[in-house]
């Protein structure tokens, strides 16, 4: 990475610092603005990888973007499906982003296993809370979450660990937040922020570390 990447990575880290101590806190006034800081600044950290990784990093550019409106739309108080539709469109350019780099059949696979594992364990507890609290955002939910799926599968054909551990993150992150919104409470709010934001942070590095090959 160059100079100006490290730099605002290394601000990014401070800045997801501070949303999760304000989220640890209930401090939903400061989460207005401590919230979208880090993704603000991930997405001007991607922007100056250098050498410019063409439509890979311009679907990067874009997840990140979509991120950060997501991060917006989902605020303390805000209704669910607009935020949903933003992480959608994150995840639907990663994948082509990761797709468009594939070289690998042995992290999908390992990705897959994971997914047999783990989501057997949450999702049929949390369909059902749905269809009996709120059933008119089952078939949003379950889109999402079968994007979520094809996230952690695409991330495993690059052959590199960042993505594949950045989209188990991203995974993780989001299966508490629907436990703690449909289920029941979660060990610990600020659980959601460190998890999403260590998988923006795996995605830039795997971006970083495009460039670094030259690729």
């Amino acid at each position: 990475m160059t100079p100006l990447v490290w730099v605002l990575a290394a601000v990014a880290a401070l800045a997801a610092l501070v949303d999760w101590r304000a989220t640890a806190r209930g401090s939903v006034g400061a989460r207005h603005r401590t919230k979208p800081a880090p993704m603000v600044l991930l997405l001007a950290a991607a922007a100056f990888v250098q050498p410019w990784q063409g439509w890979t990093q311009a679907l990067v550019l874009a997840a990140f973007a979509a991120s950060l409106a997501g991060d917006i739309l989902l605020l303390p108080s805000r209704p669910l499906v607009p935020g949903l539709a933003a992480f959608l469109a994150a995840h639907v350019a990663f994948i082509l982003a990761f797709s468009g780099r594939a070289e690998s059949v042995a992290g999908s696979l390992f990705g897959a296993a994971v997914l047999v594992v783990l989501l057997p364990l949450t999702v049929p507890r949390l369909l059902a809370a749905l269809r009996a609290t709120r059933r008119r955002v089952v078939a949003p939910v379950a889109v999402y979450l079968a994007a979520l799926c094809g996230l952690v599968i695409a991330a495993g054909t690059t052959g590199s660990a960042w993505p594949l551990l950045g989209a188990l993150l991203f995974l993780v992150s989001d299966l508490m937040i629907g436990w703690r919104e449909f289920v029941g409470p979660i060990r610990a709010e600020w659980h959601i922020m460190a998890t999403y934001h260590a998988a923006q942070f795996c995605f830039l590095a795997w971006l970083a570390g495009l460039a670094g090959q030259g690729q």
